[in-house]
Formats: structure tokens, sequence, C-alpha cells
């Protein structure tokens, strides 16, 4: 992890690195606190200075992660209206473990968008006019 260097004199090259950067929190939000430690100066002129501190915080956001549903299928046969029936075994794709994630409700039906096309291609495959 790259650390920012500041006070340097000169042309002077020193480097700064840490080893562990944590956020106080797992969850989404903006503006948690985060702790870096293990800060050590490297770079040929690294002898010259002393730290003040090894561990800083900060702060950044943690945004939220997309999951995606997958297993769903629609269909129906034609009755003249745009609904569709949705089935299959939904599941969540992309969760994180230990996290509990569940799909509580999907509904029982979807619309489906009918236009000209749509209705001029049905009826071409089933034959009907």
């Amino acid at each position: 992890m790259g650390v920012f260097v500041n006070g340097l004199i000169g042309n002077d090259y020193v480097t700064a690195t840490s080893t562990s950067a944590t956020f106080d929190t797992k969850n989404v939000g903006n503006g948690k606190t985060v702790t870096v430690t293990g800060i050590t100066l490297g770079g040929a002129d690294a002898g010259d200075y002393s730290l003040n501190n090894t561990t800083i915080t900060t702060t950044a956001n943690i945004t939220v992660k997309d999951l995606t549903v997958t297993g769903l299928t629609a269909g129906k046969v034609y009755d003249g209206t745009p609904d569709a029936t949705l089935g299959g075994n939904p599941t969540l794709v992309g969760i994180i473990s230990p996290d509990v994630v569940t799909l509580t409700e999907l509904l029982p039906r979807a619309s489906v968008i009918r236009t000209r096309l749509t209705t001029k291609l049905l009826q071409s495959l089933l034959g009907t006019r």
C-alpha cells in the first residue's frame, strides 16, 4: 500500500509503505474510518528521516456489491394479455460469505412488452393471422 511522504528536503528520495489498512466496519456507507498500520520508510534517503507515527487514520467509502438473479424463467400460453408467468428456481449470485441474503418475494407475473412486431412474429410462428 502506498503512503504519501510529506516534509522532504530538496530532491531527497523517500518512500513509505504500509502493511495493512482496515475499515472500522464491514457495512456500506460513506466516510467510514480506515486505520492504516505498519508504515515504514524506504528509499535512498530514508535514513535521514524518522516517522512521527506508524499508524494513521483516514476515511473512505464502502460501496454496494451488485448481485445477480439467475434461474428465473418466464413464459405463458397465449391468452391475449401481455402478462407472463414467472417460474424456475431463482437464486442470487455474488453473495459474500458469511452474509445471508435471500429473495423474499417474486411477483407471479411479469409484463411482456407487446408491440406490432411481436404480435406479427407470434402470428407468423403460430400460423395465425
